[in-house]
């Protein structure tokens, strides 16, 4: 059920498999019990985190990557070392020096699960799209004006959801993971320009599109919720985040849906919970 990640040649000072960084010494070969899905991997060399690799773990399957000190970036084995190292890792045979990951940080590798639900192996990586924002015609005035905004006219979010993914949910919300992971992981200035885009978008998104597409916004709130709540305090802008997101509270309350009127108050608590500390 579970999956591996076999590590070959790497520096032995730290190594960081999604959320957390181990400490490690000679014996060290990679991790065991490692959830399926997508997981992002680096080590640490003379004091300073490489250039980290994402991969998909199959159930049952293995991963290896060998690290190559030249450039400091992990590449891929050859198909020998793949085939030997594969065997011995589903044999148990090198059992003593994995990490085993869910014995090890169970809290921790659900926590990555919850961030990571809509990063599927048959899309993986999603892309990281750029939408241009829509502008009137120069010339547009008064009723043309009015016209425009009314046939034409698409918000940052109906162009990202209905026109970049076609209405797709999964791809929609993958795009949005993927964003957030790199921004926090990676330090990837473009998928952090990108997540705050997407989130802002879904923001003010409005009333009228929270009923038009009623079915995206209970897992996009949780989607978000959850970044959230792992979020590091130096990525949260209680102005921009907290303040913007009281706008999707308040519409999703104001849909009268049900659903999404109950994911309006989980959103509000969780934006209450995050902007209380900088408040006090």
């Amino acid at each position: 059920m579970f999956g591996h990640i076999i590590l070959r040649d790497i520096p032995k000072e730290q190594v960081q498999l999604d959320l957390l960084v181990y400490e490690i010494a000679g014996g060290f070969r990679g991790f065991a019990m490692v959830p399926p899905g997508a997981h992002y991997v680096n080590v640490k060399k003379n004091d300073a985190m490489q250039a980290g690799f994402w991969c998909v773990v199959p159930e049952e399957g293995v991963v290896i990557r060998v690290f190559d000190h030249d450039t400091g970036t992990f590449k891929e084995d050859t198909p020998e070392n793949v085939k030997t190292y594969t065997e011995l890792a589903l044999g148990g045979a090198m059992n003593k020096s994995l990490i085993p990951v869910l014995a090890r940080s169970p809290v921790d590798a659900e926590a990555w699960t919850s961030l990571t639900r809509h990063l599927t192996l048959q899309a993986f990586p999603p892309a990281l799209h750029d939408e241009q924002p829509m502008v009137p015609p120069a010339a547009a005035e008064g009723r043309d004006l009015g016209q425009w905004f009314e046939q034409s006219f698409k918000s940052r979010f109906e162009q990202a959801f209905l026109g970049t993914h076609k209405g797709n949910i999964n791809a929609f919300l993958a795009e949005f993971e993927h964003a957030y992971l790199q921004m926090l992981l990676g330090n990837d200035e473009a998928a952090g320009k990108r997540w705050r885009h997407l989130l802002l978008a879904v923001f003010n998104a409005g009333e009228h599109a929270m009923r038009a597409s009623p079915d995206v916004f209970p897992p996009l709130v949780d989607v978000i919720v959850t970044q959230l709540i792992y979020m590091p305090d130096e990525f949260f802008d209680a102005g921009a985040i907290g303040s913007q997101g009281q706008y999707m509270v308040e519409d999703l309350c104001d849909t009268g849906i049900v659903e999404l009127a109950y994911k309006g108050d989980l959103l509000g608590t969780i934006l209450a919970d995050r902007k209380a500390p900088m408040q006090g």
